[in-house]
């Protein structure tokens, strides 16, 4: 007679459910909209600790200044926040174009992210057409290069026959 085997070992694993919203969705445009004011906020807080670490070294032999030390540890600490949220919330991987961000009291900020960030994505064709530009540029100057060396080598030839 043979015996049942048992199922449970079997069991297939419970799936997690699949988000009602896209506002679950890490790579949500709510989320980065919520998360770029705090990160702006932090940024404030890492040039604050560097202003902080300059005025302290710049005063280091002053004994009223703060101490170097405690700044620079406030200024890793501020640093090393600021990396770990822009990991966490993907801002990371953003381009960065300091001088086209619109501050938030602007009166024509538009609200719209691709506004906010002042910049426009080029095109498939626009970035095919300066890859193959750069390839080009490239190739030229290899030839170049390699025309210039085969002209040293037949002179050393020359030379060496000569004498």
């Amino acid at each position: 007679m043979t015996s049942i085997p048992d199922l449970s070992l079997f069991a297939t694993p419970t799936l997690p459910a699949f988000p009602d919203t896209l506002s679950n969705e890490p790579n949500s445009s709510e989320l980065l909209k919520t998360s770029i004011p705090i990160v702006q906020a932090q940024i404030t807080e890492v040039q604050a600790a560097a202003t902080a670490l300059i005025a302290s070294i710049q005063g280091a032999y002053n004994p009223n200044s703060p101490d170097p030390v405690q700044a620079s540890a406030r200024l890793r600490e501020a640093l090393s926040m600021l990396a770990e949220t822009m990991k966490e919330t993907g801002i990371g991987g953003l381009p960065a174009n300091p001088a086209a961000l619109h501050t938030p009291n602007n009166p024509s900020s538009s609200g719209d992210i691709s506004m906010e960030l002042g910049m426009q994505m080029p095109s498939e064709e626009q970035l095919l057409a300066y890859a193959e530009s750069s390839v080009a540029s490239l190739f030229e100057t290899l030839k170049h290069q390699q025309e210039g060396a085969e002209i040293v080598g037949n002179i050393l030839a020359i030379d060496n026959r000569q004498s």
